[in-house]
């Protein structure tokens, strides 16, 4: 039933947006699928010997397998002609880009798109090229090596920057330069403001407010990214102070709790709480 109700739904697709290729098409797959499955199950009808319920005249017999034959074959002809082109089709173009990569290797000149086209029974092998160009003789080397690989028939095209008013790739090593330093410096910009944002630099003037709330007992605070040198490692690196002053006597519960807090709120695990006078 699917190779029934698939073409009638592309069929239906096209008819419905105007595209008669898509409905011809489907339609005819649509129709050879319906022919052959029923010649199919004729022929398997007759192959396990069934008979019919009602005898014909000879004749008649005759004459319906007649224009079941002449029916099948009207409808597979043209199946087979599509057949041959979609193949004919299929191996020029493994031949073009068979060609276009042998013949098309030099040291200054890259393929950056090929274009294989076939219009009104006359294809095109299309290619466009980035660096230094080819010479009219080159090009004219290269149209003649169609004939040896059986594709004369092919028309070959060549796109080159400085055919169309466009500068070659070396000619324009200076904008390409300039733009990537300018591309550069922008991630760097980019790179410092996502830290800055990561950072707990940017909640501890929202931060501070609920300090002054929740610990009274707070003078001052201050924070900073500081160094820390490994003498035995000669390595460094930086972690969060906290330079905190406290008013009088706190207990050590108390500055425990101010430093979960600091840990919950700002989500930092690692960080170094120092007390100043």
């Amino acid at each position: 039933m699917r190779y029934l109700v698939s073409p009638l739904c592309t069929a239906g697709y096209g008819l419905a947006t105007g595209n008669f290729r898509f409905f011809v098409g489907a339609l005819y797959l649509y129709v050879i699928n319906s022919i052959f499955i029923g010649l199919a199950t004729f022929f398997f009808v007759r192959f396990m010997g069934f008979h019919a319920v009602k005898k014909v005249h000879a004749e008649v017999d005759k004459r319906i397998r007649r224009y079941i034959l002449l029916i099948a074959a009207g409808i597979a002809l043209p199946s087979v002609y599509v057949a041959y082109d979609i193949i004919s089709e299929t191996n020029f173009r493994r031949e073009a880009l068979s060609f276009v990569n042998q013949n098309f290797n030099f040291e200054k000149t890259r393929v950056i798109q090929t274009s294989i086209t076939r219009k009104n029974g006359r294809r095109t092998i299309e290619v466009a090229l980035m660096g230094a160009p080819l010479s009219d003789e080159m090009v004219g080397h290269l149209r003649s090596q169609l004939a040896l690989k059986a594709l004369g028939e092919a028309d070959l095209s060549v796109i080159q920057p400085e055919k169309y008013g466009m500068p070659s790739i070396p000619q324009n090593n200076a904008a390409i330069v300039a733009e990537s330093k300018v591309s550069q410096e922008r991630i760097l910009a980019l790179e410092k403001q996502v830290q800055f944002l990561q950072s707990p630099r940017r909640h501890i003037s929202r931060v501070a407010k609920e300090i002054n709330v929740i610990f009274p007992q707070i003078e001052t605070i201050s924070f900073g990214e500081l160094m820390e040198e490994n003498i035995g490692t000669l390595s460094a690196d930086s972690k969060p102070t906290f330079l905190v002053k406290w008013r009088g006597g706190v207990k050590k519960s108390e500055k425990d709790r101010f430093s979960l807090f600091i840990k919950l709120r700002l989500e930092i695990e690692n960080f170094n709480l120092v007390e100043v006078q």
